[in-house]
């Protein structure tokens, strides 16, 4: 098996040391090989554990501290929708997501009253809204234009979103992302993994 390392070089240095054994006919790669060979065996780096693989817990806290620089719209649009998507929250919670406790949306839209968003997000909007929902709405660009699909059915996620939310939105990312860790695939956790680290 085959050790693989990364080094961080001086390109400049790098250059005159190479020009060096030039010089004294030395072969570059013969000597840089050596080298490096001599640094792998004379050290325990090469044998240093990288440690377990993060948990549930630690996955959700690098995911939220690597999107400290979203803002809190775009924070929803990306992490959100992922979560949604991949099934973070369940069936029972989607249809309360889909409420409002606005007196004017319930009764201008038709929308079903509950607390859920307001409790959970302080937010009286929906977070969710059907096709047919956002048709009647005379500001559709309260919420996002392309829709998510969520087991089997598309929404489109509200676009309502303001700094005072930030926290109560990361709360419910601490609250259920590491639950679904716990009872997802291990197909659908190597892909949530992936997403965590690749923002």
């Amino acid at each position: 098996m085959r050790a693989q390392m990364t080094f961080n070089v001086d390109v400049g240095l790098l250059n005159s040391f190479s020009e060096a054994l030039k010089k004294n006919q030395a072969f570059p790669d013969d000597v840089i090989e050596k080298l490096i060979k001599d640094y792998v065996e004379n050290s325990n780096h090469g044998d240093t554990d990288p440690g377990p693989d993060p948990g549930p817990e630690e996955l959700t806290e690098i995911l939220l501290s690597r999107c400290e620089r979203y803002a809190v719209g775009q924070f929803v649009q990306i992490i959100m929708r992922k979560l949604l998507e991949s099934g973070v929250a369940d069936e029972e919670t989607i249809a309360e997501m889909q409420k409002a406790s606005g007196q004017a949306s319930i009764k201008k839209y038709h929308i079903d009253f509950g607390l859920y968003n307001n409790e959970n997000f302080k937010t009286p909007f929906p977070l969710l809204i059907t096709e047919e929902q956002k048709q009647k709405y005379d500001q559709p660009q309260q919420f996002a234009v392309n829709p998510l699909t969520i087991y089997g059915k598309k929404y489109h996620l509200s676009s309502q979103w303001f700094v005072q939310n930030r926290k109560s939105i990361e709360k419910w990312i601490r609250d259920h992302l590491p639950k679904w860790f716990e009872t997802a695939s291990e197909e659908q956790q190597a892909d949530m993994k992936k997403f965590i680290l690749s923002r």
